[in-house]
């Protein structure tokens, strides 16, 4: 799991180290990937403190279990930062609303660190021969070759190379899956090269139950089929078990540790492949640009000879080419040589802190500190006992502090390429009824497409497209119906006394509903009162809730407030009253003289 991070070492005493906590003041939680009982998180806590607090600010490591559940609970202001990459940095921005503060920044580009991943094409130099062209010759040649990727639906690995081959046209037709339950961009790669490597699955991907696809980590479970290297300095590995061959664990103490996941498993399985252009296992790595000192030092790999850049060249446009090119000369990257740039690991969290476990200035404070570049390289050594905790990736040479939202969402790569869709489908126009931020139309368009988009069955040749947007009145049921009705939009949500409304006011008709408890008996709710057991023998009948406290669900939203309001005028145990200074609704102004205090916000 933490193969290729840089390690920060701190003493502790395993009795008595502790986070200074004053009121306002912190410690900042850090949500990272372990189990919530894991003993790592006091090493966490421990390292970050050693290197990180200040007089003004404390940390402390809080296990999350996986990267989404991190993201989720910052989201939730249960923790304050995460670090996270890739897709989960996408994530982060579009469905949990976070913001970006620091990023790694890696290779020198013009003597400034850039905070950011160029995607590769990694071969052997004695490919460069049977792929003079570089991408060019890739495209004739695809099936003679097989794919070492980071994991599926990676951005370096996946996102950005598939991009370059749908834009390019090395892909010339996007192959729809007879199978429909595998989604486009698995069944591609898999249909292009001879054989595939690309561990790990998604809440919808490979297939879109979200479980794996065989032909898409076939590879990773096999054996190398030479017996030596003609390349000095680097052991061959078999794959992981049958059984593990999907799993993207990078923890070799992991049951289901699978060697070729991740950046440098790649470049690893890359390596265990044939080493003569007439070899019947060639390998191509899609990683990124420093993968290969990031190899050199990930724990996995690191007890075996180093490697050198000057044995691996990479995918141009119309060439192939050394290793070293994938930059020019000034430091910046040679566009004819990367698959594309993606946003490095960076340390994401809400953009608003006034949760009041930390003050604006205690969280100013701890960016201030860990995005300070000069601690990189601090050591914190015992005299009696050690620990260490990776946190920043090897590779890092320095820290980025984003400017502002817009630096942080410029960087984020597109997924758009990926989805499944069928290329002349008109779209279907959704309107979105609540909520009006600026990511919003992106974030549903794409989980829509993701999710519901391709081919409307299993033998139609019709594919569904959706694109949501907010209508020009701005985001309300109301301004959803109309702008349905004068032909707009095609389709929109609504529920209880909107869907009345929809239907009475604007001719609308519902087309599916949710379905609750066994999903079929039933597309609707009920609404109930609840109460304390205790209050119970007071209570004989509704009239018997007169003078009591109410807590509702909101004003006249529809099971804590229609529902309930609209029986008690029914049965007419609430008398309907008029505001003397006729300011207030009916409805309220009654309940409010039927109840004693009320908590009914909206």
């Amino acid at each position: 799991m933490f193969g290729g991070r840089t390690w920060l070492r701190a003493a502790f005493l395993l009795l008595g180290f502790t986070v200074a906590s004053v009121r306002g003041k912190g410690p900042v939680r850090i949500c990272v990937p372990e189990k919530p009982e894991a003993p790592a998180l006091a090493a966490c806590t421990a390292a970050l403190n050693a290197v990180y607090s200040t007089p003004e600010v404390g940390f402390k490591c809080i296990g999350g279990e996986t990267d989404n559940m991190c993201l989720f609970r910052v989201s939730q202001r249960q923790d304050h930062l995460t670090l996270v990459a890739e897709n989960e940095l996408w994530l982060a921005h579009h469905l949990h609303d976070l913001t970006g503060y620091i990023a790694e920044a890696y290779e020198s580009s013009s003597g400034v660190p850039a905070a950011v991943a160029y995607g590769l094409a990694v071969v052997k130099n004695v490919f460069c021969s049977d792929l003079p062209d570089g991408w060019a010759s890739l495209k004739n040649k695809g099936k003679e070759y097989s794919i070492c990727s980071t994991g599926y639906r990676r951005t370096v690995g996946f996102v950005l190379p598939m991009d370059k081959m749908f834009k390019d046209d090395i892909i010339e037709d996007r192959v729809i899956p007879e199978d429909r339950s595998i989604n486009q961009d698995a069944y591609n790669m898999a249909q292009f090269f001879g054989s595939v490597c690309s561990p790990r699955t998604t809440a919808n991907g490979p297939r879109r139950d979200g479980s794996a696809w065989e032909p898409l980590c076939g590879l990773c479970a096999s054996a190398s089929n030479a017996t030596n290297s003609t390349l000095s300095g680097f052991s061959r590995f078999n794959g992981p078990p049958q059984e593990h061959k999907c799993s993207e664990s990078e923890d070799p103490n992991d049951e289901a540790y699978n060697p070729y996941a991740g950046y440098t498993g790649a470049f690893q399985c890359m390596l265990d492949g044939s080493d003569t252009p007439d070899g019947d296992d060639k390998r191509i790595a899609f990683t990124k640009q420093t993968v290969i000192s990031q190899y050199n030092t990930d724990s996995r790999w690191s007890n075996e000879a180093k490697v050198d850049e000057g044995n691996f060249s990479i995918l141009c446009n119309s060439a192939c080419r050394p290793f070293s090119e994938w930059k020019n000369d000034d430091g910046s990257p040679n566009e004819e040589c990367i698959t594309g740039a993606a946003a490095s690991h960076s340390l994401v969290g809400k953009k608003i802190h006034s949760d009041g476990t930390i003050s604006p200035e205690t969280f100013a404070a701890a960016i201030a500190s860990l995005s300070d570049s000069s601690k990189l390289s601090n050591r914190v050594i015992a005299e009696t006992s050690e620990t260490e905790y990776p946190f920043w990736s090897a590779p890092t040479l320095g820290l980025y502090k984003y400017r502002d939202d817009d630096d942080f969402t410029n960087r984020l790569p597109d997924f758009s390429v990926i989805q499944n869709k069928g290329p002349d489908a008109e779209p279907i126009r959704v309107c979105i009824p609540l909520g009006e931020t600026k990511n919003l139309p992106t974030f549903c368009t794409n989980v829509l497409n993701e999710l519901y988009g391709g081919s409307f069955g299993p033998d139609s040749e019709t594919f569904l497209n959706f694109e949501c947007a907010i209508p020009e009145a701005g985001a309300s049921y109301s301004n959803c119906f109309e702008a349905i009705l004068q032909g707009e939009f095609d389709i929109t949500t609504a529920g209880g006394n909107e869907l009345f409304q929809s239907n009475k006011e604007y001719g609308l008709v519902a087309l599916v509903a949710e379905s609750y408890d066994d999903g079929a008996s039933t597309a609707s709710y009920f609404g109930i009162q609840v109460v304390k057991k205790e209050q119970c023998p007071k209570i004989s009948g509704l009239s018997d809730l007169e003078g009591m406290n109410l807590c509702s669900t909101g004003y006249r939203k529809t099971s804590g407030w229609f529902l309930p309001v609209g029986r008690l005028f029914s049965e007419g145990i609430l008398d309907r009253q008029t505001d003397p200074e006729e300011n207030v609704n009916s409805d309220a102004y009654s309940v409010s003289e039927f109840f004693d205090r009320i908590c009914c916000p909206r």
